[in-house]
């Protein structure tokens, strides 16, 4: 919150594009390849597009993937600080660029885990947001 505060006194002319997943996908992804399920790693995040506009940013949220490109380039466009908070989905993995042998089992073991546990519901919505990279 500092430098966005520092950002919008300065009235400086940078853009952040903020992907908004409600979560600490990175984290969660290294405690599931580790074998573990995931612990504290759910945010509850505000909507930062109205953060922004409350210390004089130009502030968009971005929650239909078709309005992508028109936030991106209204935000470019602007004179001043903009700040594009993107929905997405917590579901699907942030994937390292090259994924072991081990990290997949690990995965595995935590999906397991996590359905095991009573949770098969958020095992099948992670299948599901990432079916299309499975086929």
């Amino acid at each position: 919150m500092g430098d966005i505060l520092t950002l919008g006194q300065h009235e400086l002319p940078i853009k952040i594009i903020l992907f908004n997943n409600q979560s600490l996908g990175m984290v969660q992804l290294e405690m599931e390849v580790a074998g573990m399920p995931p612990f504290g790693c759910q945010l509850k995040n505000p909507n930062f597009a109205a953060l922004a506009q409350a210390v004089g940013f130009l502030g968009l949220r971005v929650e239909d993937p078709a309005e992508v490109r028109s936030a991106l380039r209204q935000a470019l466009a602007h004179n001043g600080p903009a700040l594009v908070d993107i929905v997405t989905d917590r579901n699907v993995l942030a994937m390292p660029p090259h994924a072991t042998i081990q990290q997949a089992a690990g995965f595995a073991m935590a999906m397991t885990k996590i359905a095991f546990s009573g949770q098969i519901d958020d095992v099948c919505d992670t299948v599901a947001a990432n079916w299309h990279e499975i086929v």
